[in-house]
């Protein structure tokens, strides 16, 4: 599929710049812009209004459901207030029956995502002396291992789908390489050689392997793992600075094969 730019359509006025509230197209109270950018091409696709805070609470009211729908929020809210648990009354004299009202029934929680969090986790079912089983997939850098006897070619592939499904963005992407020494050159050549074939470009196109990052942020955090130019937060400040090429060839490792933003 070859990529279309927005001077491509053919019905241009389908496109709306504007906001929709109460079933009318509006532009913003403050009259602010922005722009949205395509990061394959830089170019600009539209010019929407910066809708504030004042548009928001209209567009809301507009909605008369998203009231209706708060007003059980709000109640249950308030039930959560009026627990106060019970004392009941026991068969034999003496013994005090009292009820909890904290979910004893809870018997696992299962959590995908980072370290912090499932510390977190962790110590809050501590802190209520649960005995709560955690099931947890947490930050990993999965190990890719080849060995002597592997078929190369077959395990080349492998490794591009450990390394390059979805972009490189899944849980279980290989992070890590592990190759003997007998087979280390052989393997990294033919590595080279298939990294060579992939393409870089707009997800929508035929024969594109990896679309382009999102925002410029992402940018700059990638080129900061190359020529150390610094972690950039979205609010584009500098947090480190980190050239871990220069690392890998400080402790041994050879560049084969380098790449660069493209133009």
């Amino acid at each position: 599929m070859e990529f279309k730019s927005v001077s491509d359509l053919s019905r241009r006025d389908l496109l709306q710049n504007n906001g929709f509230v109460s079933g009318q197209q509006i532009s913003g109270i403050d009259g602010k812009t922005f722009d949205v950018i395509t990061s394959t091409t830089l170019e600009t696709l539209a010019t929407l209004p910066e809708m504030g805070a004042e548009d928001t609470r209209k567009a809301i009211q507009a909605a008369a459901e998203m009231t209706y729908g708060a007003s059980f929020l709000e109640w249950f809210a308030g039930e959560a207030e009026r627990t106060y648990g019970q004392v009941v009354p026991a068969a034999n004299t003496g013994p005090r029956i009292l009820t909890i009202q904290l979910p004893l029934d809870v018997q696992k929680i299962s959590f995908n995502g980072s370290t912090r969090v499932w510390k977190l986790l962790a110590q809050q079912c501590r802190q209520t002396l649960k005995r709560t089983k955690l099931s947890l997939e947490l930050d990993s850098n999965s190990p890719f291992i080849v060995s002597d006897d592997a078929d190369l070619d077959r395990a080349v592939e492998i490794l591009m789908l450990a390394k390059f499904r979805n972009s490189g963005q899944t849980c279980v992407t290989a992070n890590r390489v592990f190759v003997q020494k007998g087979i280390y050159d052989k393997f990294s050549l033919k590595v080279k050689e298939r990294m060579q074939c992939i393409k870089v470009g707009p997800g929508i196109q035929a024969g594109v392997n990896v679309g382009p990052l999102t925002h410029q942020a992402g940018l700059q955090k990638v080129l900061s793992h190359i020529k150390g130019l610094g972690h950039v937060t979205s609010e584009h400040k500098v947090l480190s600075s980190v050239n871990y090429v220069t690392d890998a060839k400080r402790l041994g490792g050879d560049v084969i094969l380098r790449g660069s933003s493209l133009p």
